[in-house]
C-alpha cells in the first residue's frame, strides 16, 4: 500500500540527477548531489519502516544511483579536466560503467549486512568532492588536484573499488561493524586542518578501513 512513497523518493534522487545534467552548473549539481544523497537515504529508511521494500524498488533505487552518483560525476570532472589532460579524460567513463556493474552485482547478490566493493553514492560523493573543492576553495596548495596523475587516481580508484568484492560496513544494517568506519571518519574530521583535504580523504579511508579489517581477520 506505501510503496508509492520510498519509489517517489526513489524517482526524486533520479530526477535531482537528470535536472544537475540538464543545468550544467557546477554549483547546482553540488547542491542537486546532495539532495540526491539525502533522498537515496531516506527512500531506503522509508522502505524498511514501513516494510514496502519491492523489486520494483530495488531497480529503481540502482538505476537513480546510476545516473546521480556515476553519469553526473563523470560527466563533470571530464568537462573539468578536459583542458588539462586532453583524451585522457574520456577515461571518466569508467566510473559509471563501473557502478553499473556494482549495482547490477547488488541486485543479484543475496542480501547481506554489509556492502561488497565501494557503495555508488560513495564513489559519486569523492569525485564531486574535487568539484567542490574547485568551486568554493580558491587554495594554491591543491593546484596539483590539475594533473594527469590525481585525475587518474580520481578515476581508476573508486571503479576499482566499486567492482572489487571487499567487505565494506554499512550503516543500515546498524552492526557494531559500523565502528570501523565511524572512528577513522571522526579522527579524519578533528585531525584534517583543511576541510577540503577531508572532503578528499573520507571514502578512501572508509575503504581501507574494510582492507584493514580484512587482513586483521586473518
Amino acid at each position: 500500500m506505501y510503496h508509492f512513497i520510498p519509489n517517489a523518493l526513489t524517482l526524486g534522487n533520479l530526477l535531482c540527477g537528470v535536472l544537475s545534467l540538464m543545468l550544467g552548473q557546477q554549483e547546482l549539481a553540488l547542491i542537486f548531489l546532495a539532495a540526491s544523497l539525502f533522498l537515496d537515504l531516506l527512500d531506503g529508511w522509508s522502505a524498511r519502516w514501513l516494510q514496502a521494500t519491492s523489486d520494483l524498488g530495488l531497480q529503481l533505487d540502482s538505476l537513480a544511483d546510476l545516473v546521480s552518483f556515476a553519469v553526473v560525476p563523470a560527466w563533470y570532472i571530464y568537462q573539468m579536466y578536459n583542458g588539462a589532460v586532453g583524451p585522457f579524460s574520456l577515461l571518466a567513463a569508467l566510473i559509471p560503467v563501473a557502478a553499473a556493474w556494482r549495482l547490477a552485482r547488488f541486485n543479484t547478490a543475496s542480501k547481506e549486512t554489509e556492502f561488497s566493493g565501494l557503495p555508488s553514492p560513495a564513489a559519486g560523493m569523492f569525485v564531486m568532492s574535487i568539484v567542490f573543492i574547485k568551486v568554493y576553495f580558491k587554495i594554491s596548495y591543491f593546484n596539483y588536484l590539475d594533473g594527469l596523475p590525481f585525475f587518474l587516481f580520481l578515476v581508476i580508484f573508486p571503479s576499482l573499488a566499486m567492482v572489487s568484492e571487499l567487505k565494506l560496513p554499512s550503516f543500515k544494517s546498524g552492526s557494531s561493524a559500523s565502528l570501523a568506519i565511524i572512528l577513522p571518519v571522526f579522527v579524519q574530521l578533528f585531525l584534517s586542518y583543511w576541510s577540503p583535504l577531508f572532503l578528499i580523504t573520507i571514502v578512501p579511508v572508509y575503504f581501507l578501513s574494510g582492507l584493514f579489517r580484512k587482513v586483521w581477520q586473518r
